[in-house]
């Protein structure tokens, strides 16, 4: 009889979830494929170019043979001797690394923070505009009314000559009667009539 313990037990769920997981999210070949091809290109890390190619003759290390594929890349160390030492050379080779590819970076970089620098220059000067367009459109509709006004005040001063020309008529219509009453009498007190 065999006993299991929970260990066992626990082994075999893990197993059984690990194969249901296996056959619900297979990857196809197509996938497969993408994966070995990325799995290969970062297998692969190149060596910076300002590292020198060669192994200085002071540098002794043990087992270094003439088709050694990784010679001078212990930046001037003559051999590493602890771990310690071991984690600073790696650091100096991330370093180095990293340096090299971010040197192409920098120079865009540079080139968007110039852009950048030209659209806020830019900006502020349609900020200025606009700032200034409200101030013209502020004296536009401040002419704008003055004129309304003044065009209105015109249109009452004619409609008051208007009225004024028409009581002169009126005037002038009546007081045609008195203009022939007095000829009228002078042709009257005339000794010819």
């Amino acid at each position: 009889m065999a006993y299991y313990t929970d260990s066992d037990s626990t082994t075999k769920a893990s197993r059984d979830r690990l194969t249901t997981w296996e056959t619900s999210a297979a990857l196809s070949d197509n996938q497969k494929e993408s994966c070995m091809a990325i799995m290969s290109a970062v297998a692969r890390k190149s060596i910076p170019e300002h590292l020198p190619s060669e192994v200085p003759s002071s540098v002794s290390r043990p087992n270094a043979s003439s088709d050694d594929p990784t010679p001078g890349l212990l930046f001037g160390r003559d051999e590493i001797r602890s771990i310690h030492e071991f984690y600073a050379w790696h650091a100096e080779v991330e370093d180095a690394l990293a340096e090299e590819e971010e040197s192409p970076h920098e120079l865009s970089i540079a080139q968007l923070n110039v852009y950048r620098k030209k659209c806020r220059a830019i900006g502020e000067e349609v900020t200025s505009a606009l700032g200034q367009l409200d101030a013209l459109e502020d004296c536009y509709t401040s002419v704008a009314t003055k004129t309304e006004a003044l065009h209105d005040a015109c249109n009452h001063l004619l409609q008051d000559q208007t009225k004024l020309v028409r009581v002169a008529e009126s005037i002038r219509s009546k007081l045609a009667y008195f203009d022939e009453i007095e000829e009228l009498n002078q042709r009257f007190s005339s000794s010819a009539f």
